[in-house]
């Protein structure tokens, strides 16, 4: 049998969406993870998170690039910072994976680019392509707690499948401005199927 080598991949990120995204990963077979980045809590620097250790912050990048790490996705949840950390990486010189839980529906003619994350049970419609277009980035992130590793559930929860599966989550936070809202708001608006 023969066994191919998988390539190293970082995890930027050390919360509960890195755990997320490593599950995905793993799923998919594609990345061996080869640790995860805190730059938050560098208390953290050498510990064991999610079947991997924490190898420090934003100083471990050049490290990672001269063992071979070539590969880099954000577990973030915060989008501006989530852009920040992805544009500094790629400055740096990684290429960012994207991660697709295998029990996704993806819409023909959606492209999924580089570093982002699909959650399983997620449908990607053509609305969020739409959005993405326009500078807006959306996300099916909402991920109830008994499809994850940790807290696994076999029990029914149809009003929770039921959002995982068809919620797509906007931007709108505290953070923008009102014209950035007024931005997103008539673009869902002007969206013809």
């Amino acid at each position: 049998m023969v066994e191919f080598m998988r390539e190293k991949l970082v995890i930027w990120g050390a919360g509960s969406t890195a755990l997320i995204v490593a599950d995905i990963i793993r799923l998919r077979e594609q990345y061996e993870i080869a640790g995860f980045l805190d730059s938050v809590n560098p208390e953290r620097a050498q510990t064991e998170f999610c079947g991997a250790s924490v190898l420090g912050g934003e100083e471990q990048l050049d490290d990672l690039l001269q063992q071979g790490v070539r590969h880099l996705i954000c577990g973030i949840s915060i989008n501006r910072v989530r852009l920040q950390l992805t544009e500094l990486a790629r400055t740096k010189g990684f290429q960012l994976a994207a991660a697709i839980h295998p029990q996704t529906v993806i819409a023909s003619g959606v492209l999924i680019g580089a570093g982002t994350v699909i959650m399983a049970g997620a449908v990607v419609i053509k609305l969020a392509y739409y959005l993405r277009e326009r500078g807006i980035y959306t996300t099916f992130r909402y991920w109830p707690l008994h499809r994850t590793s940790l807290y696994a559930d076999s029990g029914s929860y149809p009003g929770a499948d039921l959002a995982a599966d068809t919620t797509l989550l906007l931007p709108i936070h505290q953070s923008l401005s009102d014209s950035e809202v007024d931005w997103i708001v008539e673009s869902v608006l002007a969206f013809k199927i």
